[in-house]
Parts: C-alpha cells; structure tokens; sequence
C-alpha cells in the first residue's frame, strides 16, 4: 500500500509538472501519421526502432515525448504504447528525450550500416529511461519485437513537419541547447547512455 501511495504522489507530481511546464513537456499539437513499419533499412543506411512503454504511469498515453537530435532537430513526437522508425546515415547519433516535466534522457549511437537498432522509452525507478533493448528492465527485453504480436501491439508513427511542429522545434532550441551543455561533456555527461 505504502508503495502504491508513493508511485500515485509520484504520478500526480509529474503530471503537475508537466501541465506547469508546457515549453518543456511536449509538443502535443503536432501531426503524426501512421506508418507500415518496416523490417530493415534501406541499403546503407540504420534503422533506430524506438519503443515507447509507458503504459503504466496515469494518462501515460496522452502525454507525448518528443525525440530531439543533438542539432535541435524534432523527429518524433511519440504518443504512449508506439514505435518510431527513424532511418539515419551511418555514424555518430545524439538522441534527446524527456517525459513531461520529468528528467532528461540523451544516448549517443555509433551506427552501422545496415543495421538495425532497438531503443526502449520506458518509466524505472529512476524515472523515465531510454535505453538499448540489451539495458531495459527484464520484463520488456523478453519481447519479441519482431513478432506479429509485438506487431500488432504498437502502431508505427513518423512525424509530419507542419507549421505545430516547427514551432515547437523553434521553442526548444534553448533547452537543447542547455541539454547538450550539461549532457555532451559537461557536468551530467556521466548519464548519457552509449550505444554501439
């Protein structure tokens, strides 16, 4: 019981936070679009599969968690329950998130070519995380992410850079900038996740 009325106090402050904060929540107005999700990159190119798991924080679906890249970029503005598909140049890749009003995540990605990559959004007792499939909590590394039930269970979206969106991007600019201060050499460098 006492662990219960911990995670709701924790839930309602998050939630209070993010209404409080809107800059720096989500971006929420913007368009996304469902895609068919595909199984491999294009030749020469990787494949950033993100996962978002959120499903068991309060209104987990609503709220939406935008995916920066380290040039300020917005690529994904990912709703509950769903996955991004991200094709990308083989190299070094910055990936910027955050939940609400909740702390930030940053991975750095060495990517192949021709490889695929699977990122994990999802909430611990740290917060909210993203993290490789290989580091997230034990109960998502067991799915099958490339199974027809897996397949089913998330919807695939890609964001659509409307006027909404680029906005937000623009509203942003300075907290990325921030971000990438503390987290790409500066004081929190120590909690950039590293993907090779």
């Amino acid at each position: 019981m006492r662990t219960d009325s911990r995670r709701s106090l924790f839930t309602a402050a998050v939630l209070m936070l993010a209404v409080l904060t809107p800059g720096v929540s989500n971006a929420a107005k913007t368009h996304i679009t469902e895609v068919a999700r595909i199984s491999a990159p294009p030749a020469g190119k990787a494949l950033v599969n993100i996962h978002r798991r959120l499903k068991d924080m309060l209104a987990g679906n609503s709220i939406r968690s935008p995916i920066f890249d380290a040039g300020g970029t917005l690529l994904m503005d990912l709703p509950g329950d769903s996955e991004c598909q991200l094709v990308c140049e083989p190299g070094q890749k910055t990936f910027i998130t955050w939940y609400g009003a909740s702390s930030v995540c940053v991975v750095t990605a060495d990517l192949a070519p021709d490889k695929k990559y699977d990122l994990v959004l999802c909430l611990d007792q740290k917060g909210v995380i993203l993290v490789p499939l290989s580091q997230a909590p034990a109960k998502l590394r067991k799915l099958d992410l490339d199974g027809p039930k897996q397949q089913q269970a998330e919807k695939v979206f890609t964001l659509q850079r409307d006027e909404a969106a680029l906005d937000y991007e623009a509203s942003q600019k300075a907290h990325i900038e921030q971000i990438k201060t503390d987290f790409l050499g500066g004081k929190k460098s120590g909690r950039v996740v590293h993907v090779n």
